[in-house]
Parts: structure tokens; C-alpha cells; sequence
């Protein structure tokens, strides 16, 4: 099997989580099949070499001038699908992997996408700023959730927030994230406490 896992998180930026995530799920899911990364970098500054984890950096070019959120993000999309079109021809992947919001759109019309989405819909962070931006990313979300083959979702909760809100137009898996406890500390391994975990 193929995979062309895409995410718009470089796994150097331990802040928001995906990154570490991205690093970890594709080192484990390379051990099963043949993967090739493609980070999308959004922001202004430098992109970031390819390095043991990336394969490939993608930046989207802006040759139409767009000033309404909507067709910027149209623009962005329609940029990097241009880009991406050369690897998947080589590639020809089973499965395209898009691995948070902002990479879905540029395979909107695939038949064999798998969606996961990390911060479904509004969460209460991003309900602090929301924008025209935002909103666009809602649509987004909406669309990855009813037009790819399967949705994963982390729990329960984010599985059922999705389909009260959507009215169950999609194909839901819950796959629940773990954590190896090898990686903590003796010290509380050894005792016959539960580990609490207040933020993964």
C-alpha cells in the first residue's frame, strides 16, 4: 500500500502537537507500507528543507490576485494541487492522508482520501479570534468530512460533535491515540497510581 500522508504542521513546531505527531505516526506507519510526506508551508517565513520525516515542501505560489478569503484559499489550493499533480503521477498513492484542514482542498475531487481532523470545528482556542479566515476553514472542515472515503476521529466525543453537526453525511473511524508509557519516567511507572493527563 501507498500513502501520501500531507500536513500543514512541520514536525519541528512541538507547540501545537501535530507536528510530534506527524513525526511519530509516519516513523510507525513507514514500518507497514511505503509513505511519502508533503508539508504545506503557509506561512511568510522560509520554508524548511525536506529532512528525514518531510519529503517534500510545498509552497503555494499566488498568481491571481485574490483579496476575499474564499478565493484566496481557492488560490492557495488550486497552487499546491499543481505542484502535488507530478508526485502523485510517480506516486500513484492508495491513499492520500490529509492530516488537518488546511491540507484538504487541494484534493477535494480524490476518490481515496482519508480525513483526520485534530481540532474539529470550533474549538474553544480558536474561538477566541474567529475571522473571515476561520470561517473559511469551517467550510473546509465541513467539506473534508462529507467528500473523503473515511473520517478518523480521536474519540468518541469528536466522532459524535461531527455527526450532530454534519447530520451523519460522512464514514466515520475512531481511532483512540495512545502513549507509550515506556517514555515516562520510573519513577511513575512503579507506582500503582493512574497516570493523569491533562493535555495531549
Amino acid at each position: 500500500m501507498k500513502v501520501l500522508f500531507v500536513t500543514s504542521e512541520h514536525p519541528k513546531n512541538t507547540w501545537g502537537g501535530l507536528g510530534t505527531f506527524t513525526r511519530e505516526f509516519t516513523k510507525v506507519l513507514r514500518r507497514y507500507c511505503s509513505v511519502v510526506v508533503v508539508y504545506f508551508h503557509f506561512d511568510s517565513d522560509e520554508p524548511p528543507a525536506p529532512d528525514s520525516t518531510i519529503d517534500y515542501v510545498l509552497v503555494p505560489e499566488k498568481k491571481f490576485k485574490a483579496f476575499a478569503p474564499e478565493a484566496q484559499v481557492l488560490e492557495a489550493a488550486a497552487s499546491l494541487r499543481a505542484q502535488l499533480q507530478p508526485i502523485m503521477n510517480i506516486f500513484n498513492p492508495d491513499v492520500i492522508h490529509c492530516n488537518d484542514r488546511q491540507t484538504f482542498l487541494p484534493f477535494r475531487f480524490d476518490k481515496n482520501v482519508l480525513y483526520s481532523s485534530h481540532l474539529l470545528f470550533c474549538d474553544l482556542l480558536s474561538m477566541q479570534g474567529l475571522d473571515d479566515i476561520y470561517f473559511q476553514e469551517l467550510k473546509i472542515e465541513k467539506s473534508a468530512l462529507m467528500n473523503s472515503c473515511l473520517s478518523v476521529f480521536y474519540s468518541d466525543f469528536a466522532q459524535k460533535r461531527a455527526s450532530n453537526l454534519i447530520a451523519g453525511k460522512f464514514n466515520p473511524v475512531i481511532l483512540p491515540l495512545g502513549f507509550n508509557p515506556e517514555k515516562f519516567k520510573n519513577s511513575l511507572l512503579n507506582k500503582n497510581e493512574k497516570i493523569n493527563v491533562g493535555y495531549f
